[in-house]
């Protein structure tokens, strides 16, 4: 009878655990730049998550990686070819990411990354 309520206390805290969200986590994010555009324009994260955005370059022009809010830079990524950059997010919001390679951010090249609390 001992083990059963040491099994049943066992159980109730892992899953109290679980429904707690288990806290901050590493996140891989993959993004394709192609012509003068994203793939996706929406990435999500959680606060307290490593972020690590690894951004393929699939098109014929030199593209880049920025959210100025959070200091995130990752420029020059010639084509062909991946750069990676990685941080960590501390506060909940919606922040724009983009491309500053002249003419890119205007033309659309842009998206958000909402962190959730």
């Amino acid at each position: 009878m001992n083990s059963r309520k040491t099994f049943l206390a066992l159980a109730l805290t892992a899953m109290m655990l679980a429904a707690c969200g288990g806290g901050a986590q590493t996140v891989g994010l993959d993004l394709k730049a192609e012509d003068i555009k994203y793939d996706t324009t929406a990435l999500t994260a959680k606060v307290g998550d490593t972020v690590t955005v690894n951004l393929q370059n699939a098109g014929a022009l030199e593209h880049s990686f920025l959210i100025d809010e959070l200091g995130v830079k990752l420029e020059k990524v010639q084509p062909g070819q991946t750069g990676t950059v990685t941080f960590t997010v501390s506060k909940a919001g919606t922040y724009t990411f983009y491309c500053d390679v002249p003419g890119h951010k205007e033309a659309g090249m842009t998206g958000t990354l909402t962190v959730n609390p």
